[in-house]
This record gives structure tokens, sequence and C-alpha cells, in this order.
């Protein structure tokens, strides 16, 4: 039995129907530019390549779509893109000049109405302004424009304007017109598949807040251990210089590294006093819970990488960890992480112990570099724990000398 299509299935299944159509309309298009203007084919392709990069990043897709815009439409002076907020209403997403500046230009909202509703590009040049649909434009002081629809799973949800308003620009003509109109189909393409990424980080966020929630549950001083190294594993990631989607993947997996503890027994987990050999071999079980619980999760594939990051916490370099890592077999972000949870433990109180000093949890971190952790993170750690000091515990960064 088939499982019964969801609302977000079928957006799905839309989606992908349209990329195929247009990947198809995309195709006869290139080859039809590569024998007529190779140079705007290949412009295409490593705008296609480009945006596909930068995945759901939507600072540096906007960014890439400007640069490629200016590039495939020298002549251009500023470049406006806006989509629907409601049937009647456009909200400006980006306005851009071709010096990169965000200038105040006027969206001619006559010859939006018009490319969205007839899903075809409009070209308007000075000669047309006795049609007196075009006042926008007009009062802009704009020679030339080209406003063309951007239409995603069968709908139009925006619209592309590129003007000229310098006469040592010429005007836009037809051979414009029809790249401009190409350009728009694939530009659609690539914000759909932004919407469409947003709306999965999105999901995802909420999941991880939920599974949050329940480990608060649970056990709310583990809860906010866990928030506690993940705010110690970002200034340490991003001392060593980590950034983009792994930093994002890093901080999901810092968060949820003790997720497994709800499979531990109350009775172990809560226990006011220090744990036997046969809890304590109990208690080790909870990373391989982690990576149970979170694989039953979707995600993204920039993200793919959670459930073990998370997982690989308590590996040592010595091979001694649940899953037998040693070295650089252990991701750094899983490096990062399990001296956060090791420093946290020491520092903090607990049910059948007091909080250690910053000068003994750091001793700690010393005897076991090379055994235990990674000596160059541990560097990097004591490099960062004025700030960690201050800004994850409150204190003075003077304990942290």
């Amino acid at each position: 039995m088939e499982p019964k299509k969801t609302k977000s299935h079928k957006n799905e299944a839309e989606l992908t129907v349209h990329h195929s159509r247009a990947v198809a309309d995309y195709a006869m298009v290139q080859e039809g530019l590569l024998v007529s203007d190779a140079k705007a084919a290949h412009l295409f392709m490593r705008f296609t390549d480009e945006c596909a990069q930068a995945r759901g990043d939507e600072a540096r897709l906007l960014d890439i779509i400007s640069a490629y815009t200016f590039q495939a439409f020298p002549q251009t002076t500023h470049l406006v893109l806006a989509t629907k907020v409601d049937a009647r209403k456009l909200k400006t997403t980006m306005v851009r000049s071709r010096e990169g500046k965000t200038p105040s230009v006027t969206m001619s909202k006559t010859l939006a109405k018009r490319a969205m509703d007839e899903k075809v590009a409009i070209l308007f040049s000075e000669a047309d302004q006795d049609q007196g649909d075009s006042e926008s434009i007009v009062l802009s002081n704009i020679r030339t424009a080209i406003v063309a629809p951007l239409e995603g799973a069968n709908k139009v949800f925006g619209i592309l304007q590129l003007d000229i308003r310098e006469s040592s620009k010429g005007i836009f003509g037809k051979k414009d017109l029809d790249r401009v109109t190409v350009f728009a189909r694939h530009l659609a393409l690539v914000l759909e598949t932004l919407r469409y990424a947003q709306e999965q980080s999105k999901a995802l966020e909420s999941t991880i807040h939920a599974l949050v929630h329940s480990l608060f549950l649970k056990d709310p001083d583990t809860a906010a251990h866990s928030e506690r190294v993940q705010a110690i594993t970002m200034i340490v990631a991003q001392y060593l210089g980590m950034k983009g989607t792994d930093l994002e993947a890093l901080n999901a997996a810092a968060l949820l590294h003790d997720l497994g503890k709800q499979g531990v027994h109350d009775k172990v987990l809560k226990k006011p006093a220090r744990l036997t050999e046969t809890e304590i071999q109990h208690m080790s079980h909870h990373s391989k819970l982690t990576e149970t619980i979170l694989d039953k999760i979707y995600y993204p594939e920039h993200l793919k990488s959670v459930p073990l990051l998370a997982a690989y916490h308590h590996e040592k370099m010595n091979g001694t960890g649940p899953y037998g890592l040693s070295g650089n077999d252990i991701p750094t972000g899983s490096k990062i992480i399990s001296i956060a949870d090791c420093f946290d433990a020491l520092i903090s109180p607990r049910v059948y112990k007091k909080a250690m000093t910053v000068a003994a949890s750091l001793d700690i971190l010393d005897k076991g570099a090379g055994k235990a952790w990674d000596p160059e993170v541990i560097a990097a750690f004591k490099a960062c724990l004025p700030e960690i000091m201050t800004q994850v515990y409150g204190r003075p960064a003077e304990e942290a000398a």
C-alpha cells in the first residue's frame, strides 16, 4: 500500500516536476545559446554551479545573483528582485546597482502586474511612454527596462526588473529580452530551491527544539549542560576557523550530544553518589543511543554529519572510546565537543561532587592530552578560555589565567 501523500509530499512533488521541466527548458535554451551566444551560455553554467554551492545561504545566493546579472547584462544600471507577499502585494527582496550599492529604485507596479498576469517578460523603452502604463518607470528617469516573471511550481511568485538610465549604455533589445527570459526561469528555480531549503531548515530546527525540551523534562541538569557545551563548542570552533555548513552541523551536534541519556535509567543518571563500574558501563551506552535517536531524523545533505558528530564526543585519541576511533579518524568537531563536555562537567557542581576550580580542570585536560584529547584542540580551548568564562559562565576572565 502506498503511503498517503501529505501536503508537504505534494509540494515536494510539484517542486520536483517543476525542477524537471525547468531543467529541460534550460537545456534546450542552453543548446541554442551555445550556438548563438557561447559567452552567455558558459556564464549561465557557472551561475548554476555557484548557486548549487551556496545551498541555503540566502545572503551569499543574493550576492551571486547580483554578480552574474551584471556580468550577463553589463549595460544594466539597476537590478530589482521582488517576491509576492500575497495576491496583490510585492515585497522587494533585493535592489542593487552596477557598483554594488543599494539605491532607492522604483519598481514599476504596472509592468510587474503585466509580467505576472501574462507570464511573459515585458520590454519597455522611452518610445513606449505614450502608452501611459509605466508612469513609475518614466518618473524614475529610466530609459529602458525589462520586467520578467519568476514562475515556480505552477505559479508566479515574483519579478526580476533590470533597467538602464544612462544614454551611453544604449537600450535593451529583443536579444536581451530573450536572455532575461531564460535567466529569470533559472533564477526562479534557484529561489524556489532556496525557499524549500529554508522550510527544511525550519522543520529541523523545530525538531531539535522538541528533542532538547524532551531532554529537559528527563533531566534539567543535563539539558543545561548541553546548552553550555554548545556555547563553548561554537566559540572554539570559530577560533579554529570553522564556518558555514560545517559550523551549522556542529552547532546542532553539540546541543544534542547527550540526547542518548534519555535511555539511561534514572537511578543511574540521577544517582547522588559516584557510579559503580557496572553503572559507568551502562552510562557509556548513551553515545550510541544518541546516534540511534538522531539517525531517525531527516537532514539536508550538508547536515547529515550531525548524528556521528554528536555520537563521537566520547572518542579518545588512543582509541579507547565507545566506537574505537583514534587520532585523525575522530572528526575535529567531535574533539571540540569532547573537551567542552569534560570541562563543563568538571567545573560544574553535581549531586555527588563539588565544582572543581578552573586550574584543576585544566590540569586534568593537560594530563589527558594525546591520550583522551587532541593537544591542538586543547590549546585552542585554552586560548578561548577568557571568552568562555565571561560569555558562558558569567565569571571574570581572570579565572582563566
